[in-house]
């Protein structure tokens, strides 16, 4: 079973993937924590060491590239995805450079980030 914990700033966000992922992968996906914005997830994140975090980039406190670089610099072994609603292609090498396994634009396809969440995990 691969732990996820999903981060957005946004509840009908966090709402809507957490009942996509119950409701159609609740077989190889178990989201263990949900977050608004990145300095929540750094609070939970030892708590329920998630495989994988679902990191949305644009959030206020804490934004999702300030948030991944701590998570990774004290848990290298937790796979980030990033995603943001900007087509910017500056925001894929960002999150590369504090290390987001992958970064992908909204609005994505729920079975397509299934299948890259369960591609990161193994």
């Amino acid at each position: 079973m691969i732990r996820l914990m999903i981060v957005d700033d946004y509840e009908l966000i966090r709402h809507t993937l957490c009942e996509f992922f119950d409701g159609f992968c609740n077989d190889m996906i178990e989201v263990v924590a949900v977050a608004g914005n990145g300095g929540e997830a750094l609070e939970r994140i030892e708590r329920e060491r998630p495989d994988v975090v679902l990191m949305d980039v644009s959030m206020p406190d804490m934004d999702g590239f300030t948030a991944t670089e701590l998570i990774k610099g004290r848990f290298s072994d937790i796979h980030i995805i990033t995603y943001s609603g900007f087509e910017d292609i500056s925001f894929v090498s960002k999150a590369r450079s504090v290390g987001a396994c992958r970064h992908v634009q909204k609005p994505f396809d729920f079975f397509d980030l299934k299948d890259l969440i369960v591609e990161v995990a193994t």
